[in-house]
């Protein structure tokens, strides 16, 4: 909280006046994040009508979000997995950071035919994505001197994968 103030110019005390404790303020900071994750994404589907193209875009939005904003994406992330205020709702962070767009694209998929129900609900399908853009993103930011090759082409083939396995018949 000291470095904090310093670098806002205020006393310690006068953060307490905004922030119940260090928690608060974390949590505050990973808020902003992800509504500037929420609005690229918002941005990355505009104007695209085909489901799976939707799904797609999300998925690339969010790993370029994360390379872009490395520093930011930690914070969100790649935290302390205690850092949310105890009066916190699960419902609250799901739809903070774009998760809940997420889902939606997930039910155009399944209610327009390109994801067949038997793959599981809009959030059990949209957490396996997620499960696999974050690690992929994470695994960037983590270590840089893995020799990735292009990101672009690695997650447009993670997708293909991902996607393929969900629209395949059980």
């Amino acid at each position: 909280m000291r470095a904090v103030a310093a670098r806002v110019g205020c006393t310690p005390a006068a953060i307490y006046l905004h922030f119940v404790d260090r928690t608060e303020l974390i949590f505050s900071v990973c808020v902003r994040h992800f509504e500037a994750l929420d609005r690229w994404l918002a941005r990355a589907v505009r104007g695209v009508e085909d489901p799976i193209e939707e799904l797609r875009a999300v998925g690339r939005a969010y790993v370029r979000f994360g390379l872009r904003h490395p520093e930011e994406y930690r914070i969100i992330f790649m935290g302390h997995p205690l850092d949310v205020p105890s009066d916190v709702d699960v419902d609250t962070l799901l739809e903070v950071g774009g998760f809940g767009r997420a889902v939606a694209a997930v039910q155009r998929c399944i209610d327009a035919g390109a994801i067949p129900p038997s793959a599981g609900t809009a959030f059990d399908v949209a957490t396996r994505l997620w499960v696999v853009v974050h690690g992929f993103t994470s695994a960037m930011i983590s270590k840089p001197w893995f020799p990735w090759g292009d990101a672009s082409a690695l997650v447009e083939r993670l997708l293909d994968t991902q996607i393929k396995g969900l629209r395949a018949k059980p």
